[in-house]
């Protein structure tokens, strides 16, 4: 007998001596199968759904316990009723996993047999209420037998395996800096202009044209920017006015969500209730921003790590989902970002915002942005920058890309007017060349001025 078999047992005997009706194990099944049905399907609605990190397994296999042990449904009646509550479960559990749950409760639960059917009075619902209480808990050996299998491979299949490809969300030059399930977070002082970033960063990546401060996307990206502080108006006239100084269009790909606009309360989005209400949002994002970490979670999960778990188990299920996730926040007084660094462990990048030499409160938004952390890029794509936002839009200091950007203008002129496809405008040429606006206007006038820009008979602009 192992290890596990002699606590499954002692576990068991001391329940049985706590709860004698547990050792009558059989029971001849109700003979008003409608009245049992009614029963269950009362107590059903009101269980919250299992949610994918967030102890959806064991919460999924209390419920099973209850419907085949507690009610003693078949597997038949039990999956009736499993239909609807499951539909709602993220994700989903298949016919067959459930039927394996069912099948594990009946032989390893300690929920009594006809339990639930022993006071004529219904089972009121339970509301939010997962937490386990001791019926629902099988014992630790037995509990081993529903863990789900772990997967590993050696390093020759490593090495052959393909992995699903991550679409790109967000570049900068030639790097990719957000993929598909990457994790994000910006940090830095009040006040500095994080906001006024994180929503440039969500207009780029939603657009279908134009980059800024060399960020672009390969093509749309449906966005979904969660906002905890900022008062709505506040929020709408800030969009309103970045957008038309970088010259994009209004899109549907970018959802804004503010606390502000609810009739109550936005839950804390590392509590179920909050997962639960923005969950629909979230389904239909790429990329999710957060603004900002503070407001949207637990404040103390910045001193305790234990209380910022529950927000990374979340965030770890939307990367194991593909959603890609930004997350704004705070840095301390000597610089670093606030609070303990577990947060940090599991992000790809993190992007810091500092004030840089000679900057006076008149400037505005004006910041230096440096890559802490990257995974996988480097070069001039992620070297420091400092940049300052005007009424034409933002604007680049100190960085060596003019050539750069000058020589990307001209090779895409030169190879499209060889493809007969000549761009009908700078706009159209800028996107295309993937440059920066602010940086491209400028080349495409040094282009004019040289006497380097021509206008093409059929249409169109080249280089000759």
């Amino acid at each position: 007998m192992g290890v596990y078999d002699i606590v499954a047992r002692i576990d068991a005997e001391k329940h049985a001596r706590r709860q004698p009706h547990l050792a009558a194990e059989s029971m001849d099944p109700p003979a008003d199968r409608a009245a049992v049905m009614r029963r269950a399907r009362a107590y059903l609605d009101g269980i919250p759904p299992a949610i994918e990190g967030q102890s959806g397994d064991a919460h999924t296999f209390r419920v099973c316990c209850k419907l085949a042990r507690g009610f003693t449904l078949d597997d038949g009646e039990a999956l009736a009723l499993l239909g609807p509550w499951n539909a709602a479960c993220h994700p989903p559990w298949t016919e067959r996993e459930l039927l394996a749950k069912l099948d594990t409760a009946r032989r390893n639960g300690v929920e009594p047999i006809g339990g639930r059917l022993q006071t004529p009075a219904p089972d009121p619902p339970r509301g939010g209420d997962s937490e386990p209480d001791f019926d629902e808990v099988p014992p630790i050996g037995e509990a081993l037998t529903d863990a789900p299998a772990l997967r590993a491979f050696t390093l020759p299949e490593l090495e052959a395996h393909v992995f699903d490809y991550r679409r790109p969300l967000l570049l900068r030059g030639d790097a990719v800096l957000m993929r598909e399930g990457y994790l994000a977070e910006i940090y830095g002082l009040r006040g500095i202009g994080k906001t006024w970033f994180t929503q440039t960063i969500a207009l780029i990546a939603s657009s279908d044209e134009g980059s800024a401060l060399g960020f672009h996307t390969e093509e749309p990206v449906r966005v979904l920017h969660i906002d905890g502080e900022m008062a709505g108006e506040e929020l709408k006239d800030r969009y309103t006015d970045l957008r038309e100084k970088l010259g994009l269009k209004s899109t549907k790909n970018l959802t804004i969500l503010a606390a502000d606009w609810q009739d109550g309360f936005l839950p804390r989005l590392d509590t179920a209730p909050g997962r639960h209400a923005v969950e629909p949002f979230v389904e239909g994002a790429d990329l999710i921003i957060l603004d900002n970490r503070s407001t949207l979670f637990d404040p103390d999960g910045e001193k305790d790590p234990t209380a910022w778990q529950p927000a990374q188990d979340w965030l770890l299920s939307l990367r194991r989902r593909r959603k890609a996730v930004l997350i704004v926040h705070h840095s301390n007084r000597q610089g670093g970002a606030r609070g303990h660094s577990k947060p940090e462990d599991v992000m790809n990048m993190l992007i810091k915002l500092t004030r840089p030499d000679g900057y006076t409160a008149d400037q505005g938004a004006r910041f230096l942005v440096e890559f802490d952390k990257t995974r996988g890029c480097h070069g001039m794509s992620v070297a420091p920058f400092t940049a300052s936002l005007h009424t034409d839009g933002w604007h680049l200091e100190g960085v060596a890309e003019d050539d750069s950007v000058s020589r990307k203008l001209r090779d895409y002129l030169h190879l499209a007017h060889q493809a007969g496809d000549r761009p009908k405008s700078a706009n159209a040429a800028i996107t295309k060349a993937r440059v920066g606006r602010n940086a491209g206007l400028a080349a495409w006038a040094d282009l004019r001025r040289a006497g380097d820009l021509r206008e093409h008979p059929d249409g169109g602009y080249f280089v000759g």
